[in-house]
Parts: structure tokens; C-alpha cells; sequence
């Protein structure tokens, strides 16, 4: 008998790589059915730092997570982060090809095209476009002009590149432990999936997936990517600023951090008193929890004014009836999204992996919805955005026509 089909999803992040493992079922739904988790090495600021250490701990995780399914994983979609993303808006414009002004799927793809072609560094590659809407003879906002009418067509997209250096690096860690990789995803997109639902994506929604090294975000509107952003601070530097400030390790500070975290500082924050040797034998301090929330609240405060920013930038600052939703490992940040609400504006809410199927305690956890996302993907979002640019990875092509194949292998 045939294995049974299953889908992967990577998220190597700069404190833990996240593996999820799906299936889809046969009304389409994708039920998650394992996930692992192992703290990662070589990876810093969300980027590889050393290939040997990070193939390491990928194995790890790729060990714990076949053994939900019985069988050795082959392929997997991958998440890309980090403060290498660059992201920008762009117009193309074309004539329509058929003499009868029939726009076929050609025009789009050559639509498409023509707002690629901008101005971008050298060291750089393609990763993906969002097209926002397109006009057709003038007509804006159309969702699918394909087989509409027209003489012009024009696209406003939105376009996603990442450093050359980095996606190949990633491409190498993975196949380092003889998995291939079957499509390079924006991990903040692949959160989307699992997260957000049409009504919030078509009444406006700005998603932040808080990780270790850096913050992302992407903001919707009328069911389409408005705008995306990587801020360079996430909760390893709360983590860092505990550490510091009280003088003691990094794993102390996390443990303070968790356990003891706030936002926001209370009376009785201000009488409790942590003994560190509670918290890790060899300590000698004593603290008072309210100088803990001091630090924690003011790097809070900090990453909340440059969502602030970035939604000014777009002009949305107080103006998505949807919110803000919080996911990833900060987000689990006591009194988190209380302060973003006062200091946003905006109703607030943890994101977690609704859109997903199954029962796994895993999908509660916020800094699980990247790789859970990815496993969604190629179901949710099968286009030719699924690739990549990166020269010696696939030619698009090639990587086309074995998702249609291995897609249709999916449905039961």
C-alpha cells in the first residue's frame, strides 16, 4: 500500500525550531497531527549563523516529529524571518494580449511581472508578490480579472525580498538533514493562514507575531496584504534588558520574565520580593518584582510604538475595526494585550491556529501558528507565490508542476 501523504512545515526561528505535521481531509481541512519543538543553535537575529549547528538541531525536531506520523519526512515548506526582509509597494501596467480584450491568466502573470520589475540591491532575491487589487481599462478594485474585458491592465502588488545569502543558507540547512524544499513562505503570511478568517482580513486586521529576535507584521484590508513590516526587537531582548539590569544569567532573567512578567506595574508588584535563589541555585540577589515589570514595560512600550509607527506609515494607526492579534512566543507576555490596547487604540486578541484542524494541546500555543501555518499553505494559498527566486533552488517551472502533482496526491 501507497505511505500516506503528509504535509511539513518548518519554522526555524532564532530561539526554537517548530515542525508541524498535517493532513488534509476529505473536505479540505487540514488537521494537524504532530508538532515538536527544540531550542536552536545557529541561528541569530533570525538568521543562519552557523549551517552545522542549525542542520543539528532541524534533525532533532525532524526525529520528533516523524515519529507522530511513522515515516521519514521527504519535503517541507520552510519559513523565512528576520530583519533581512525587505518589503515594498509597486504598479505594473500592461496591454491586454487577445485582439478581443479577453484577459487570460497570461495577463496576469505578465501584470505581475511588470510590477517586479523594480529598482532593488544587488544581494537580494525575490520571495514573493501580494497583489492588492487590479484595474482594468480604469476600473479599480477587482479581485480576478480573468476573463474580463479590457485594454489595460494594471496591478498594485506588494512585493517581498529576502537577502540571497540567507534564503540559500536556510536552503542548505534543510537539506543537510536530506529533506527538500518544496516553498520558501514570509513566516508572518503563514501565520495569517492559521490565524485570521475572511471577515477579518476583508474588514481590516493587523496580525504581529512577536518571536525571540525580531517582530513581524502584516496588516489586511478588503481580503488582501496592505502592507508588511520586520521590526528588529522582539522578546529575547526583554530577556536580555532582565538580565542585565538585575545581573544574572540569561536563563534566570527568562525564568523572571515568564513567571513573574508583567506589563504593566501593580501595587503589590511593588511589595513582592523574588529571590533568585529560589529561581536558579547559585543565585544571590533579591529584587522586587516591580523592578522586574519596570524593564519588561518599557521594551513592551517600545515595540508598541513601532507598530504604532508602521500603521501611521499606511495611515490605519487606530483604524482596523478588526485589531491587532497578537501570536508568537511574546505574545504570551502577561498583560500584553491590555497595554496594546491603550496604547494602540485598537481592540485587541491572542492569536492562535483556529483555521487549523485537530486536538493537539500544541495548537494553543501561539509560538506554534508559523509552522502550523506552513503545513496550511499549499492548500490555502496553491499559486505560483509558493516560490522562490533563489537561484539553484528550482525553476519555477519545475517546482509548478510537481506541487500540482504532489497537491492533487494530497486529496483523499
Amino acid at each position: 500500500m501507497p505511505q500516506p501523504h503528509f504535509l511539513t512545515g518548518i519554522d526555524i526561528g532564532s530561539s526554537h525550531i517548530r515542525i508541524a505535521v498535517g493532513q488534509v481531509d476529505e473536505n479540505g481541512i487540514v488537521n494537524i497531527i504532530g508538532t515538536a519543538a527544540v531550542p536552536s543553535e545557529g541561528v541569530h537575529r533570525g538568521v543562519i549563523t552557523n549551517i552545522d549547528d542549525a542542520s543539528a538541531s532541524l534533525l532533532l525536531a525532524l526525529e520528533s516529529a516523524d515519529r507522530f506520523v511513522g515515516q521519514q519526512t521527504q519535503e517541507a515548506i520552510v519559513g523565512v524571518n528576520g530583519s533581512h526582509i525587505l518589503t515594498q509597494n509597486s504598479h505594473g501596467v500592461i496591454a491586454v494580449a487577445k485582439p478581443d480584450g479577453e484577459i487570460g491568466p497570461a495577463d496576469v502573470e505578465r501584470v505581475l511581472e511588470a510590477a517586479k520589475a523594480v529598482v532593488v540591491p544587488a544581494n537580494v532575491d525575490f520571495l514573493d508578490i501580494l497583489p492588492y487589487h487590479f484595474t482594468v481599462d480604469g476600473q479599480p478594485g477587482i479581485d480576478d480579472p480573468v476573463a474580463m474585458t479590457g485594454v489595460r491592465l494594471e496591478v498594485k502588488a506588494h512585493i517581498i525580498y529576502g537577502q540571497s545569502a540567507h534564503l540559500k543558507n536556510l536552503i542548505k540547512v534543510v537539506n543537510k538533514t536530506g529533506v527538500d524544499v518544496s516553498g520558501l513562505v514570509f513566516s508572518v503570511l503563514a501565520s495569517a493562514t492559521a490565524i485570521l478568517n475572511k471577515n477579518q482580513k476583508q474588514r481590516g486586521v493587523c496580525l504581529v507575531n512577536i518571536g525571540a529576535a525580531t517582530t513581524s507584521l502584516v496588516v489586511y484590508e478588503e481580503g488582501h496584504v496592505l502592507h508588511t513590516a520586520v521590526l528588529p526587537i522582539g522578546s529575547g531582548h526583554i530577556t536580555n534588558d532582565i538580565a542585565i539590569c538585575q545581573r544574572t544569567s540569561i536563563e534566570t532573567a527568562e525564568t523572571m520574565k515568564l513567571k513573574y512578567g508583567a506589563c504593566v506595574v501593580t501595587e503589590a508588584m511593588q511589595r513582592h520580593v523574588l529571590r533568585l535563589p529560589d529561581i536558579t541555585p547559585g543565585e544571590e540577589l533579591v529584587v522586587r518584582q516591580s523592578e522586574v515589570v519596570e524593564v519588561i514595560a518599557s521594551r513592551v512600550e517600545e515595540i508598541l510604538k513601532m507598530i504604532q509607527k508602521e500603521l501611521k506609515v499606511i495611515r490605519r494607526d487606530g483604524m482596523l475595526p478588526s485589531g491587532i492579534v497578537f501570536t508568537g512566543g511574546g505574545a504570551n507576555l502577561p498583560g500584553l494585550l491590555d497595554e496594546a490596547k491603550e496604547v494602540l487604540k485598537l481592540p485587541t486578541s491572542l492569536g492562535l491556529a483556529t483555521q487549523a484542524g485537530g486536538t493537539l494541546e500544541s495548537l494553543r500555543d501561539p509560538a506554534m501558528t508559523t509552522a502550523v501555518g506552513l503545513v496550511m499553505w499549499p492548500v490555502y494559498n496553491f499559486d505560483t507565490r509558493l516560490m522562490s527566486g533563489v537561484e539553484n533552488f528550482k525553476t519555477v517551472d519545475s517546482v509548478i508542476s510537481g506541487m500540482v502533482k504532489w497537491f492533487k496526491s494530497l486529496l483523499p
